[in-house]
């Protein structure tokens, strides 16, 4: 049996990156949907902030990955349950290296993160309309989009984890 590492660069196997998939879908849609719930005014404007950021790096595979995860930290603080921040937290190391690795393919798919970025804007749109379901929409099809190129890595034996960032 394998065991991900609590302080890890990265996934090492497909078998851990779908484990790593599963528990971002189950914490990631719970936390939007409280998020569209609970998020005060200031949770939107600094989200909306984060996203300009992400805006700023769209086609930066290295600065874009920290924006993103910095992104769904906040949402997690929006969502007010800190079991579930703690837990976005914990998860939040592999989550950057499974982005970069999506960034990474985007890139080199589409020459920018423009569709990533609009599909935050989306879902912040969600949040801050207090619509749980329709930010659970969009943050599935974001995830569903980017665990497609992470996989499609995975299965062309071209994901390479970064070296480990210190």
């Amino acid at each position: 049996e394998s065991h991900l590492p609590v302080r890890s660069s990265a996934p090492a196997t497909r078998e851990q990156v779908e484990e790593l998939i599963e528990a971002r879908e189950l914490v990631g849609l719970q936390i939007v949907g409280m998020a569209a719930e609970r998020a005060s005014a200031e949770h939107i404007g600094r989200l909306r902030e984060v996203v300009a950021r992400m805006q700023e790096v769209v086609a930066d595979a290295d600065a874009y990955p920290d924006v993103d995860v910095e992104f769904h930290l906040l949402v997690a603080e929006a969502a007010h349950n800190r079991f579930l921040r703690q837990a976005m937290h914990d998860l939040s190391a592999l989550i950057r290296t499974d982005i970069e690795l999506a960034a990474t393919a985007g890139i080199r798919r589409f020459g920018s993160l423009q569709y990533s970025v609009d599909a935050h804007v989306e879902l912040v749109d969600a949040i801050e309309g207090g619509d749980a379901q329709e930010a659970q929409r969009v943050l599935l099809e974001i995830l569903n989009r980017h665990h497609e190129f992470v996989i499609g890595l995975y299965a062309l034996g071209t994901a390479t984890p970064p070296e480990p960032r210190g």
